[in-house]
């Protein structure tokens, strides 16, 4: 038992070899004489796994397989509720050590989950290291050649055969165009786009897509035919290589564009916010540059006034715009869909201001299932989307215009396809990448070390998929108040849900909306336990209307500014009454008032 349980702690935390060796050394002086001397011997490890390697032109490669990591995934609930087996697979590279030298480049997979109705980690299913990027052709054999398998014979999983369908490949621009065989990001290509034949212009080095000076004033929408007939030769030909291969894809049963989605987390948060943001402190020219005593403003005002008024349910703790150049993707979706549209109200120019909204609305429509489940909405944020681009080009001109921003017209159908923003983006398996990287550590070797891991069984392992209860969960209360309250109504003062915590104790935590849109801060949270249900006691906002009317109507996608309250008057709501928790954030000290924004709970 004790052996066991120190396999799965040294696996779970990663600890290095000195390191268990020094622990084992420690349990055998005190007693536990039966234990190895060596953590090797007690992890399993593998004295080489060479002989497991298949080389390639540019280094090494393991394929570990589809259909095990799946069965080791799937559980028998899920399998009761899904007649098949949808997978998603991302691929990515890594410079492990920051090195520039190695590369490694992971294959993952995991059960594809657009409705969330389960939540499924990643798996290896191949892994690539070497000096250089893997050839497709190499990278991809022995994957293809297993998933058409699966695509056409099934999975037998319990005597039972399952369909197996691939949903979607989910990867940043370079990685998608490298694995599709197809012109990436440079100024050596003017045909980049994926999923239109529009043509762009050189300019300073810089490929930019202007709507007023493309090459093709009419570009046509690429199709999964027109793809595959290669109808575009361009967009097929290395600037000097000539013809590109056949990318190892097309031997499959895929969509050539729609499998392979726009990534939100690259394209918007690491890739556009992040340029906007340069823009407005670099460009020194442009009509809205931000000096550094502003950006300076900005960034105090929010360390100093907004930090303390989020909820603790975000992971990352606000930080000044100072720091943008170390933001992770999660801040910047962070400042996008909650304190950007207070931040940037109060310290840039109106017009500017305008121009961020229209990016700001288009997305959070598209990343809420309440507001995506509604065509008109989704047809505005369509609209918005192709209004920010076109209002850039004019506010910051045309070189900001690059490919990922033209992409952004495109995006709004690559949701119509897959669903929410968060159902195809690579966030499910960006800490899953974090852990690859962990496993490596000495210089050099990395693809043994990463093998060694996962043959050990206790690190990087499939983890059985984790099914969402069909039916509203169950609140946990804790923080009791003892009062003179009868036994059959107990007060508490927190309230956790499986994404959020309530706690009324807190101003930053307190803060709800009901299904009518009330907003509420709660002061107390009652168990009835005669009749089993829970209340929520609180005060409402005695006021609430728009936070702004353009380009769309804040209320009408859950957004409101709030005031005038009375503590005194409390009443009760049954926690069913209850829609979500909220961000509420104050922008007025006189009057009081402030901006509360509806939670996105799978941002936190």
């Amino acid at each position: 038992m004790l052996m066991m349980e120190l396999r799965q702690c040294f696996g779970e935390f990663g600890l290095t070899r000195n390191a268990q060796d020094r622990i084992l050394a420690l349990f055998r002086a005190r007693g536990y004489p039966d234990l190895p001397v060596s953590s090797k011997t007690l992890m399993g490890t593998c004295r080489s796994v060479a002989h497991l390697l298949k080389k390639c032109t540019n280094g090494k490669l393991h394929y570990f397989g589809i259909a095990e990591g799946v069965r080791q995934t799937v559980t028998n609930e899920y399998l009761s509720r899904c007649s098949v087996i949808n997978l998603d697979f991302a691929f990515d590279g890594l410079s492990p050590y920051g090195s520039v030298k190695t590369k490694v480049w992971p294959i993952l997979c995991r059960l594809s989950a657009t409705d969330f109705s389960h939540e499924s980690s990643p798996f290896v299913v191949c892994v690539f290291s070497g000096t250089d990027n893997p050839e497709p052709s190499e990278f991809l054999e022995d994957f293809v050649s297993e998933a058409k398998v699966l695509q056409s014979s099934g999975l037998k999983i319990n005597g039972i055969r399952y369909e197996v369908h691939i949903q979607k490949f989910v990867a940043d621009y370079p990685a998608r165009c490298r694995m599709k065989c197809v012109n990436g990001e440079g100024p050596a290509s003017l045909v980049q786009c994926e999923r239109c034949t529009i043509i762009g212009k050189n300019v300073d080095n810089i490929t930019h897509f202007s709507s007023t000076e493309v090459r093709m004033s009419n570009p046509t929408l690429r199709t999964d035919l027109t793809f595959r007939q290669r109808a575009q030769p361009e967009y097929h030909t290395h600037h000097k290589k000539g013809p590109r291969p056949d990318s190892p894809f097309l031997a499959l049963d895929l969509h050539m564009l729609y499998a392979f989605p726009i990534d939100p987390m690259h394209l918007l948060y690491l890739g556009i916010m992040r340029r906007y943001w340069e823009y407005l402190i670099s460009v020194k020219k442009g009509k809205y540059h931000l000096t550094p005593a502003k950006t300076e403003e900005i960034s105090e005002f929010m360390n100093n006034e907004l930090r303390h008024q989020f909820p603790s349910d975000f992971s990352r703790r606000l930080r000044g715009l100072a720091e943008y150049k170390s933001y992770k993707a999660t801040e910047w979706r962070r400042f996008l869909l909650y304190d950007g549209m207070l931040v940037l109200r109060k310290f840039l120019p109106r017009p500017c201001y305008k121009n961020f909204l229209l990016l700001s609305c288009a997305v959070r429509i598209l990343s809420a299932v309440d507001l995506f489940q509604q065509e008109g909405l989704r047809s505005d944020a369509n609209v918005m989307l192709q209004a920010f681009v076109a209002d850039s080009q004019v506010k910051f001109g045309k070189n900001f215009l690059t490919i990922k921003m033209h992409s952004l017209v495109h995006l709004a159908k690559d949701a119509e396809m897959h669903g929410v923003l968060d159902s195809f983006s690579a966030f499910p398996f960006e800490s899953y990448l974090g852990r690859i990287n962990a496993a490596m550590r000495g210089h050099g070797r990395c693809i043994e070390q990463i093998v060694g891991r996962i043959r050990e069984g206790y690190l990087l392992q499939p983890v059985p998929v984790r099914m969402r209860s069909t039916e509203r969960p169950q609140p946990v209360l804790s923080e009791e108040v003892t009062s003179g309250d009868t036994q059959d109504k107990r007060e508490y003062l927190q309230m956790r849900l499986p994404d959020v915590e309530i706690s009324a104790g807190k101003m930053r935590d307190s803060i709800v909306m009901t299904q009518s849109g009330e907003v509420l801060r709660v002061s107390a949270i009652i168990h009835d336990t005669v009749q089993g249900k829970i209340y929520i006691v609180g005060y409402k906002f005695k006021h609430s209307g728009d936070f702004f009317r353009t380009p769309i109507r804040s209320s009408a996608i859950g957004i409101r500014k709030v005031w005038g309250y009375d503590s005194s008057t409390e009443r009760q709501w049954h926690i069913e009454e209850i829609r979500c928790k909220c961000v509420l954030l104050q922008y007025n000290s006189e009057p009081k008032e402030w901006l509360c924004l509806p939670f996105l709970q799978q941002h936190c």
